[in-house]
């Protein structure tokens, strides 16, 4: 028992530096965008605070680039830091719960799982700090919550069909998901499809075809 607990605050802890990790990334990738390469610990700090306050109806006030050229290089490799900070705490909070259920060794499957759930509930930070979607990438997931596949998709757009899978996988991407269902999901909490009423999850809808990162 006494073990368990143990090896339970240690997760834990592991899951809070994580964090904290990857606020920090967030916070010196913003510091970017907006022309300050080496942030101090105040600004950095300062950030993590808007950071944690953020949402999608704040997002444009929140970053606000300088009127010069940034150096994609740096941008980028910032860009790939933030991502792989999210990754690794998802992952390590996956654990940290699961193990706190009691599932000590979980499968692949089960840390999908739960790392989903915790996107639900959580929604990552970079979908925010990422680019929003365009107007035919809303349109491919939205046609795609009435249920209807790539190629009926086309038609109703007046795309082709690898046009219509090239819009589903970037809203996927920008979305951090793995298909286009978690998209749908997503995209309705950002308030993309707001208007609309999505259809019942069938078995027709299950098997609209998943659109991999």
């Amino acid at each position: 028992m006494a073990d368990c607990i143990l090896a339970s605050e240690r997760l834990g802890r592991k899951a809070d530096s994580l964090k904290e990790q990857y606020s920090c990334a967030m916070a010196k990738y913003c510091w970017l965008k907006e022309g300050i390469e080496n942030p101090t610990e105040n600004q950095i700090q300062k950030k993590i605070i808007q950071l944690s306050k953020l949402s999608q109806t704040n997002k444009l006030k929140f970053l606000k680039p300088m009127g010069f050229k940034i150096d994609k290089f740096f941008l980028d490799n910032s860009w790939a830091d933030v991502l792989a900070s999210e990754d690794k705490y998802y992952l390590c909070k996956a654990l940290y719960l699961l193990f706190n259920r009691g599932i000590k060794k979980p499968t692949a499957i089960e840390l999908k799982e739960e790392i989903k759930s915790l996107s639900h509930c959580e929604l990552r930070k970079t979908i925010f700090l990422n680019r929003s979607l365009n107007k035919r990438e809303i349109k491919c997931v939205l046609e795609a919550s009435y249920g209807r596949g790539i190629k009926e998709t086309a038609i109703i757009l007046g795309l082709s069909e690898i046009s219509v899978k090239k819009y589903r996988c970037s809203a996927c991407i920008l979305l951090r998901c793995q298909n286009i269902y978690e998209a749908i999901s997503i995209a309705t909490k950002l308030g993309y499809l707001k208007d609309k009423q999505l259809l019942p999850q069938s078995a027709k809808f299950e098997k609209i075809e998943a659109v991999g990162i």
